[in-house]
């Protein structure tokens, strides 16, 4: 079996440098390539080879040189392009605009995730492997629920979400920002299919996830 292939697109060249080697150190036998726009991944550069490959995944940046004149959720238009040139490769979306309209439009343009630039690399990473994981082994429900949901951050804001606590009272507990919450809010409620948070708590209990 060939190995995995990340390919981070990101306008930054010191954000792509480090999160390569972050990447490489923490998951070897995986090859990144990289890329400055969406352009140069449809026309080969000097780090997307212009021969034919498929990426296991994809991370990408939503403010892009090819969207100069175009807003973040205009430029979600790029996870459709590379959703057509590999149709089974998962977009992880990495953007430090991380306002609620644009996690909910990423999901809805069909990125199988979010991860805001904000996180820790450890937050980042993990997201990266939970994806390539799934994709590479369809696991069972409960193996999913512990893999996928059950992050020990994910579980604290389930947890005060199911108690009916706001965004900015979860916020406040937890000590982190409410960009954040609302990243872990957005990622629960896709996980049980739910249009809102009384559906996630309900769901949650009903699986006996909270107490």
């Amino acid at each position: 079996m060939s190995q995995p292939i990340i390919l981070l697109i990101d306008d930054h060249a010191m954000f792509r440098a480090g999160l390569r080697m972050i990447i490489e150190a923490d998951m070897p036998g995986l090859e990144v390539f990289e890329a400055g726009s969406i352009q140069e991944v449809m026309h080969g550069s000097a780090n997307v080879p212009a021969v034919a490959f498929t990426p296991s995944m994809v991370l990408l940046d939503l403010n892009l040189p090819d969207n100069a004149t175009l807003s973040a959720t205009h430029g979600l238009v790029g996870i459709g392009l590379l959703k057509k040139k590999w149709p089974h490769a998962p977009v992880l979306v990495l953007s430090s605009q991380d306002d609620q309209d644009t996690i909910q439009s990423a999901l809805n343009h069909d990125a199988t995730g979010f991860v805001s630039k904000a996180e820790s690399a450890k937050i980042i990473v993990e997201a990266i492997q939970r994806i390539l994981t799934q994709h590479t082994a369809q696991p069972c429900a409960a193996a999913m629920l512990s893999e996928q949901l059950l992050s020990q951050r994910k579980s604290e804001v389930l947890q005060l979400l199911s108690q009916g606590l706001s965004n900015k009272l979860i916020a406040r507990k937890l000590q982190i920002s409410e960009n954040t919450v609302r990243i872990h809010v957005q990622a629960l409620l896709k996980f049980f299919h739910a249009s809102n948070r009384s559906e996630v708590a309900f769901s949650a209990r009903q699986q006996n996830l909270v107490t």
